[in-house]
């Protein structure tokens, strides 16, 4: 079943490092971007929007109160009260955000049952060092 949303779409396929000159430029109206965390922390997320100015930030988007609750974070020693800071700061990035998520990343594996300690890292990397097979 086709959904139709009343939108007319020009793709703009362009080399790799136009696409990237572009988006830094903010020289599109839609572009598919992508992201993975580089340590496991809210922050490695949120961070990217803290100022129009942040290099990761190919939006434009800015909120003072978003970049306070963010640096607040940063200096927090209170584990709870520093999540709670980047839960008061992703609520605001969902209410105003220029960002629609349309779809993540997955990993699919299939192993036996007697293959023991086969995990992803964070970044999707699966080190086979750790594998244990127990026959």
């Amino acid at each position: 079943m086709a959904l139709k949303l009343g939108i007319d779409v020009t793709i703009d396929n362009s080399e790799w490092q136009v696409y990237l000159d572009k988006v830094s430029n903010l020289d599109y109206d839609a572009a598919r971007m992508g992201w993975i965390a580089d340590y496991n922390d809210a922050y490695t997320f949120l961070e990217q929007y803290d100022s129009a100015d942040n290099g990761n930030n190919d939006t434009g988007w800015e909120n003072p109160k978003y970049a306070e609750l963010l640096k607040q974070s940063i200096t927090e020693q209170d584990a709870d009260a520093r999540i709670d800071l980047m839960k008061q700061a992703e609520a605001i990035a969902m209410t105003e955000f220029p960002v629609a998520p349309v779809y993540y990343y997955t990993n699919l594996s299939v192993k036996k049952d007697y293959v023991k300690n086969m995990q992803l890292d964070s970044l999707g990397n699966m080190y086979l060092k750790y594998v244990d097979i127990n026959k």
